[in-house]
């Protein structure tokens, strides 16, 4: 059996990278292979749950009065082309005149020498402007494009509370009570439709507010026909890239100086697109046309409803994720919020559903995060 340590390490590849046959199982609980917690997440890494939609990662905190999503694409960087004059891909100017040195040692069986002259004349530079915080330099790194916020206005004395990611549908989801009301989030990724949609629904009519806050230079920011538009770029080397976000509601909406205001809701879909200018053709990355790509994938989900969209989502994954059923005989466990299981694991008390869990779990984070084109 894989150990534990390892299982972690493959979430921990998972996530930093963003992220096979039997028949289906019917014994599967309706709160097994979840992720479950009574209070929402206070920090990103270890708190927060993740979404995807094979290019667009997600992470939401399950706030109540405050929902937090945070986003990115994944080609969106910070280095390399545009950086600045000193940027050359990362290659020591006239490197290759060292290396009939070193295969001469090489040949010598001088290895340590032959390692030592390469490591000093062959391997990469990363050149860093003056006063800037990051190691990367132009090397780069990869970039948030941001948060959406969304405020729900109603009383703060909660109960009911649970926040939860659903790893057979791949979906996330966030319910609890105020008062009479239940209020209900659902969100998830589609590869299908390339799109991210976040699904608000309440039994009374409530009224939120809704912004998107960028650590990136804004370029431009409109909003019409109920579509949110933020254009923006990365101050180092001036990626540029754009989200949006459509929104379809029963309730009232308005815009003033990039805040959405929807009032006497008891739905709100939000369906959510990002792309940058990133395409890989040498030397300079950067002829994606990003403004007509939104364009188009938000032309092909016109007209479909949330309904729509969210059952050719899980026909989509579970097509993939059906695959593999995992069983190591017992699971006791599902009850039991999931930071409480990790904490009487790591105690050395036995829970093979946890171990089931955190199997698929990596499953699923392979499915979010990597996917043809």
């Amino acid at each position: 059996m894989v150990s534990m340590k390892n299982y972690i390490l493959l979430l921990l590849l998972s996530v930093i990278f963003g992220f096979t046959a039997c028949n289906k199982t019917e014994k599967i609980k309706d709160n097994s292979l979840k992720l479950w917690y009574n209070q929402p997440a206070t920090d990103w890494q270890s708190e927060a749950l993740p979404l995807g939609n094979g290019f667009i990662g997600a992470m939401f905190f399950g706030g109540i009065e405050k929902e937090q999503i945070q986003f990115t694409d994944g080609t969106l960087w910070s280095g390399g082309p545009g950086t600045g004059e000193r940027y050359n891909n990362g290659v020591k100017n006239e490197a290759w005149k060292h290396l009939p040195a070193v295969r001469k040692l090489l040949d010598a069986g001088e290895m340590e020498a032959a390692h030592k002259l390469a490591n000093r004349e062959l391997t990469g530079v990363i050149h860093k402007a003056k006063g800037a915080k990051s190691s990367f330099g132009d090397y780069g790194a990869q970039q948030t494009m941001g948060d959406l916020f969304v405020e729900v206005q109603h009383g703060a004395k909660v109960s009911d509370y649970t926040r939860e990611l659903d790893i057979k549908n791949s979906e996330g989801r966030v319910r609890y009570s105020v008062g009479d009301t239940q209020y209900l989030r659902t969100y998830f990724g589609s590869y299908l439709d390339k799109t991210m949609v976040y699904r608000f629904e309440s039994t009374t009519d409530t009224d939120y507010s809704i912004t998107y806050k960028s650590p990136h230079t804004k370029s431009k920011e409109t909003f019409s026909n109920a579509t949110y538009s933020f254009q923006g770029f990365v101050a180092d080397n001036g990626m540029q890239f754009e989200t949006c976000m459509k929104f379809e509601t029963d309730g009232v909406v308005k815009y003033k100086d990039g805040e959405i205001f929807i009032s006497g809701a008891k739905h709100i879909t939000i369906s959510h697109v990002a792309a940058t200018d990133y395409k890989a053709a040498y030397p300079i990355y950067n002829s994606n046309d990003y403004i007509a790509e939104n364009k188009k994938v938000l032309q092909h989900i016109e007209g479909k409803s949330y309904e729509e969209l969210r059952a050719a989502h899980h026909k989509d994954y579970r097509n993939l994720f059906d695959w593999v059923t995992f069983d190591l005989g017992e699971n006791k466990k599902d009850s039991l919020a999931t930071d409480k299981r990790l904490i009487e694991y790591a105690d050395g008390k036995a829970d093979a559903g946890l171990e089931e869990l955190y199997f698929q779990y990596s499953r699923y984070l392979m499915i979010a995060a990597s996917r043809p084109g």
